[in-house]
């Protein structure tokens, strides 16, 4: 990202990692245009339980 990456930059009156941000349409411009959904979320629990609940 320092190196400049398309759809990224810094805002020097900020500390860092705070201090990086988007141009979603700099970003929407690089996407694989053959993916037409976003990929399905990973499930780490058993279906109907919450994964963030501690016994």
């Amino acid at each position: 990202m320092d190196g400049g990456s398309p759809g990224f930059h810094r805002d020097p009156n900020r500390v860092a990692p705070h201090n990086v941000f988007a141009d979603t349409k700099d970003l929407f411009a690089q996407a694989d245009t053959s993916k037409t959904a976003a990929p399905r979320p990973s499930s780490f629990g058993s279906p109907g339980r919450s994964s963030s609940r501690r016994r």
